[in-house]
């Protein structure tokens, strides 16, 4: 029975995407002489936040334009995020009724984490939350660590993520993966390929793969 569920944040559980895009051109825009187009930038996508700043600026200016992506972020959350997508509140509070333990395991800063879920009212849903580190993609790592705080098995967790390279770390250490796609169907091909447990195209698709493989 696996009723232990690990959520990603971004793209699975809401759009936020264009909030940190925009968090980190605002720190760029004041520490870096040169501009940086977009598709440049998605490619120090990887490690959090802190991490992709300190990989452009170096660490001094890193740290520093980290604290301004910060602002910028918390400034402009309820422009950009406002809720989750819809039927997503509802989700996860129908799976805590039903006796799921939720996890939220991210490639975030802790940081901008703790902005959302404050700014959301969603710390309610979970049991905890792993966080991404400036070193580089880790959740591979995380997911081991979630495991071991928690004396559980890999057969015990689903994770809940929507990019290509979170199916490519669960593949990895053997964990199982519904890959959930409605905010991301460019990847759909690509995540495809890589066999994923389920692809959940909308939230309905996700409701019904959870309680069929979960339960």
């Amino acid at each position: 029975m696996k009723k232990t569920l690990v959520f990603d944040f971004d793209g699975t559980l809401c759009h936020s995407l264009e909030l940190v895009k925009t968090g980190i051109k605002s720190a760029l825009d004041k520490y870096y002489k040169e501009k940086i187009d977009e598709n440049v930038l998605t490619k120090y996508f990887g490690p959090n936040e802190e991490g992709i700043l300190i990989n452009i600026l170096g660490d001094k200016l890193g740290k520093e334009g980290f604290y301004e992506y910060l602002l910028t972020y918390f400034n402009n959350h309820d422009k950009f995020v406002k809720d989750f997508f819809p039927g997503v509140r509802e989700l996860l509070a129908k799976l805590n009724r039903d006796g799921f333990t939720l996890y939220l395991l991210t490639g975030r800063s802790v940081e901008s984490l703790m902005i959302s879920l404050t700014k959301l009212d969603a710390f309610k849903y979970f049991k905890g939350y792993y966080t991404g580190a400036i070193k580089g993609a880790v959740k591979d790592e995380l997911l081991l660590k979630l495991l071991n705080d928690h004396n559980l098995n890999k057969e015990d967790i689903i994770y809940i993520g929507d990019s290509i390279n979170d199916v490519i770390q669960c593949n990895k250490i053997g964990v199982k993966i519904i890959s959930a796609l409605y905010d991301n169907f460019e990847s759909h091909e690509g995540v495809e390929k890589l066999k994923p447990l389920k692809i959940a195209k909308n939230i309905k698709d996700l409701e019904t793969f959870i309680y069929k493989e979960a339960l």
